[in-house]
């Protein structure tokens, strides 16, 4: 399991003075581990115009503040760019490629696309370290079983498709119920069991 994206401490004020807050918008501290900086843009071109001034105080501000015991994470900073705007062409699909290919200063992730409640939900599926496989592994098969069911026709017996009927419930409700004796002998024999 990768490390937990919601546990941090927002160091943005330790860092960063007041006239450079505007470049950036989150500087999460992960115990030991790495620095996430996080900058909201909008659009594409915004990024183009402002990466080297956010890239500048990441540098000057962040990195090169780094001493002591923290020193190991000098080299362990992600910037993660967060771009809300839809679409993009080929020249942006080759800025967002230089971008994260950049070796100055950090590692940078541009993510696309992405509604800001969402985000660390993106950046624990986009940034390796924040990688939850389980997490994916049941994502992952909750889809190949919608698949599945949009394929195939689902058989369902005709005591539950009687119950559900009778109950007018939907195959939804009956996989969550609790299936007790009662509710197992309606299913069976249509009436209830009483104690």
């Amino acid at each position: 399991m990768g490390l937990k994206v919601d546990i941090f401490e927002d160091v943005k004020n330790q860092y960063l003075i007041k006239e450079d807050q505007d470049y950036i918008d989150e500087v999460r501290y992960y115990k030991k581990k790495l620095i996430l900086v996080i900058k909201k843009i909008d659009t594409y071109r915004e990024l183009k115009e402002n990466y080297y001034k956010i890239l500048d105080k990441v540098a000057a501000h962040i990195q090169d503040k780094i001493e002591d015991e923290l020193d190991n994470l000098r080299w362990n900073i992600y910037l993660a760019f967060v771009i809300s705007e839809k679409s993009y062409g080929t020249n942006e699909l080759e800025a967002i490629k230089e971008i994260e290919m950049d070796k100055y200063c950090c590692k940078k992730y541009v993510l696309s696309n992405i509604d800001l409640k969402e985000i660390n939900e993106v950046i624990e599926e986009r940034i390796p370290i924040f990688l939850n496989l389980e997490k994916i592994k049941s994502k992952k098969e909750v889809e190949e079983n919608n698949n599945l069911l949009e394929k195939e026709e689902l058989q369902i017996p005709k005591s539950i498709e009687n119950y559900l009927l009778n109950e007018k419930k939907s195959l939804d409700d009956f996989l969550k119920l609790d299936f007790d004796s009662n509710i197992i002998d309606l299913i069976y024999t249509g009436e209830k069991y009483e104690n």
